[in-house]
């Protein structure tokens, strides 16, 4: 392939891309060879072809992998990409939101109470959204709600988020029990306890 390329004059390519990506769009690559196509920037044409080929255009179709002015194209399909990449999104974030949902019918009437200390589950994504923020950790930036084998709870002390707690549901085991910043808060050992017991 290397030596396909340096013959046909794309030494350009071959310096500026990855093997990788000579192998993925190698079809792609013999069609611009055929149709004496010269690729004017190397990486931004591996772009365009990793746009058209998330948006499903036919990598082995001339029309698309010979563009005429591949500026205007790879900006084109870019935001094509952007574009499905956010329903994407969307529909993987409604689909996470139903099968946490469903997860957590069985643990919404769960809670632990002692004194001034309330422990609940963390009942939707939302949820750890609030409790992300609020003790300033990556319970919800990391995505902690797709862990299906544990379960997680907000304590609050008088009303006031104060610590979170992973639970393991196959051993029944605390994780984790974290406050601000991920640092123990002063009601620790009174949370732990309460929540092991």
């Amino acid at each position: 392939r290397n030596e396909t390329l340096l013959k046909a004059g794309y030494g350009l390519l071959l310096k500026k891309t990855s093997g990788h990506d000579i192998l993925k769009f190698w079809n792609s690559i013999k069609i611009c060879i055929r149709n004496n196509y010269k690729i004017p920037d190397p990486t931004m044409y591996i772009d365009y072809l990793e746009s058209l080929a998330y948006v499903s255009k036919d990598l082995n179709n001339a029309f698309y992998v010979c563009p005429k002015d591949l500026k205007k194209e790879h900006d084109f399909y870019l935001k094509l990409k952007q574009i499905e990449m956010a329903k994407r999104k969307l529909l993987i974030e409604k689909e996470q939101k139903l099968s946490f949902s469903k997860r957590m019918k069985k643990f919404k009437e769960i809670k632990f109470q002692e004194n001034d200390i309330l422990i609940q589950p963390l009942k939707t994504i939302k949820d750890f959204e609030k409790e992300g923020k609020a003790l300033d950790h990556c319970v919800f930036s990391n995505k902690y709600y797709e862990k299906e084998e544990h379960i997680f709870f907000s304590a609050t002390v008088s009303g006031k988020k104060t610590e979170t707690i992973q639970v393991s549901l196959i051993d029944f085991d605390i994780v984790q029990c974290r406050g601000l910043n991920n640092k123990n808060s002063e009601h620790h050992d009174q949370i732990f306890n309460l929540m092991k017991s």
